[in-house]
C-alpha cells in the first residue's frame, strides 16, 4: 500500500514499545523518515535502530515532562533537510 510517505518527515513518540515499534516499521517500509523517540539514551537505542533500518531513521530521548525538550523535538522533525 502507497500511503504517500516517500521522504516525509514521520514523528513516532513512544517508538521503544510495541505498538511504537510496529509503527516505525510501518511509516519506514512506506519510504518516511522517522524520528523515534523514547525514554531511553540514545546509546542504547541508537545503534540498534541504525544497524536495524539502516536510512532515514532518527533516534531522540524524550521526556514529556520536559517543554524545551518538546519544543525542540518538533522543530528537529520539521526540518527539511
Amino acid at each position: 500500500m502507497d500511503l504517500g510517505l516517500n521522504n516525509k518527515r514521520c514523528l513516532i513518540t513512544g517508538a521503544l514499545g510495541g505498538f511504537g515499534q510496529a509503527l516505525v516499521a510501518s511509516f519506514h517500509r512506506e519510504g518516511a523518515i522517522v524520528i523515534a523517540t523514547g525514554r531511553k539514551p540514545p546509546e542504547q537505542v541508537g545503534p540498534e535502530m541504525t544497524r536495524q533500518y539502516r536510512e532515514r531513521i532518527e533516534y531522540q530521548q524524550f521526556d514529556y515532562a520536559n517543554p524545551q525538550q518538546a519544543k525542540d523535538l518538533i522543530a528537529r522533525t520539521a526540518q527539511t533537510s
